[in-house]
């Protein structure tokens, strides 16, 4: 930049910002628990009940978290991964999500 600009210093950039977590859930599990959940579950959940048990399997308090922020990054996760998931009623954006396995064939 001094090239550019000779009267460029350094104090002149703005320090760039360490990447800091915001998600309550440690990184990696939303996915990974969430498809848990949905393994298990006997019908369709919506993204509230699939937080909820994210939460609970990976042991986070949730007394401080909004259900909203919550419901947030486990739909955007749940959304990531819609080649593996069924949006309910095959709405575009789910209300409720559940997991659709392929019915087995015999081999042979």
């Amino acid at each position: 930049m001094f090239e550019v600009d000779p009267t460029w210093t350094k104090d002149r950039v703005k320090p760039s910002k360490p990447f800091v977590h915001k998600n309550a859930v440690r990184i990696g599990n939303t996915a990974k628990f969430a498809l848990d959940v949905l393994r298990e579950a006997q019908g369709p959940l919506t993204a509230r009940e699939i937080a909820m048990a994210v939460l609970e399997l990976d042991e986070v308090d949730a007394s401080s978290l909004t259900p909203k922020d919550i419901d947030r990054v486990v739909d955007a996760t749940l959304k990531q991964k819609l080649g593996e998931l069924t949006a309910h009623d095959g709405q575009k954006f789910a209300s409720r999500w559940r997991i659709e396995v392929p019915p087995l064939r015999a081999i042979g």
